[in-house]
């Protein structure tokens, strides 16, 4: 049936109706949850930065600068660790201005993630809630609160692009997921929380794709997924260190066996930082030289030869979760063309 021209224009009156409203209801849900999550993004530098807005405001917050983070308890801020980089002090500044010092809790090194702790809580702040990245589709509308180039506060939104994985990751123990979005972010959006339309956190930006260090259209956030593996799942096995998988056929280390894992950083506070030599021949080993160092090669944990296969890591995997003072967890390693043995000195909490 042939419509009248009256009725083909009501109709796309109408439509254009509904798509403006509908845009109209997607900018006022984000202005809202703006408002509301705000409260929960933190901006951290290495400097203490002004508590009262100025003039020359960005000028005093920028120099030092770090990036961005979110909380997810009332004093636990996570963030990626080149952010942080190991630092003893931490400047933290909440939304309505007030400033506070945090500490490193952990350094999660092979997935670009740190936790620390506040010195001071903040009343008008509270904790995101971790929502399920496999829930979003492409497409969906995310939007983003960070600091680029020091400017805290900022919004951004975009569309999710794509859903990849391993962007510089060489940990054999797991597979990272990263949200792909065209969200601008820039030197100061690293921490960044990425949330969804419902004011949950689906990732947290710690990449762009640049060919000269500025953003040109696409941003990379771990998805919150891997996020709860890391915090609530405590899986151990590559917490606390950087680990680079080797194989026999990288003839320069001479591996006796067929893989093992090179320590390119150990977090002195997790367990590969509990690590120490307990071979009698190496009493005259200065107290450094016993412990777990960058270079070493582990090749077996509590007798399990490290092989790059699900049912090895996963073996692995179950006995660090395990582990207990009174259950030590031993490595062997290869240092220098010599083998050291060694065992955890504490309790793995």
């Amino acid at each position: 049936m042939k419509l009248k021209k009256k009725s083909v224009t009501q109709n796309v009156f109408w439509v254009l109706i509904c798509v403006l409203s509908n845009s109209y209801a997607l900018g006022q849900d984000f202005t809202e949850l703006y408002q509301e999550m705000s409260h929960s993004v933190v901006y951290i530098s290495r400097t203490k930065p002004n508590r009262v807005p100025s003039k020359d405001y960005v000028e005093n917050l920028g120099e030092g600068y770090s990036g961005t983070g979110f909380l997810i308890s009332k004093r636990r801020v996570i963030t990626p660790s080149h952010v942080v980089d190991f630092e003893d002090d931490i400047y933290v500044q909440f939304n309505d201005g007030q400033v506070t010092k945090g500490r490193k809790e952990t350094n999660i090194e092979g997935v670009d993630l740190a936790i620390f702790t506040l010195d001071e809580h903040n009343e008008n702040s509270k904790a995101v809630k971790l929502g399920n990245s496999d829930d979003i589709r492409i497409g969906d509308r995310l939007f983003s609160i960070g600091a680029p180039f020091g400017f805290p506060k900022s919004f951004y939104s975009g569309n999710l692009s794509n859903k990849v994985s391993n962007i510089g990751n060489f940990n054999p123990f797991f597979s990272l997921e990263y949200l792909q979005s065209d969200i601008y972010a820039n030197s100061g959006s690293s921490g960044s929380p990425v949330f969804n339309g419902k004011g949950e956190v689906i990732g947290i930006m710690q990449h762009i794709l640049t060919t000269d260090n500025t953003f040109q259209g696409s941003s990379f956030a771990l998805s919150s997924n891997i996020i709860k593996r890391i915090i609530i799942g405590k899986e151990r096995i590559w917490r606390g260190a950087n680990l680079h998988p080797l194989s026999f056929d990288k003839v320069e280390f001479a591996l006796p066996q067929e893989n093992g894992l090179l320590v390119v950083a150990v977090d002195s506070d997790s367990f590969y930082g509990d690590l120490e030599t307990d071979d009698l021949t190496n009493d005259g080993l200065a107290y450094n030289d016993r412990l777990l160092q960058k270079g070493d090669i582990i090749l077996s944990i509590n007798g399990i030869k490290i092989e790059f296969t699900s049912n090895v890591l996963s073996k692995i995997d179950a006995i660090l979760l395990a582990s207990t003072k009174n259950n030590p967890i031993s490595v062997k390693v290869l240092r220098d063309g010599k083998i050291l043995h060694m065992k955890t000195r504490s309790a793995i909490d």
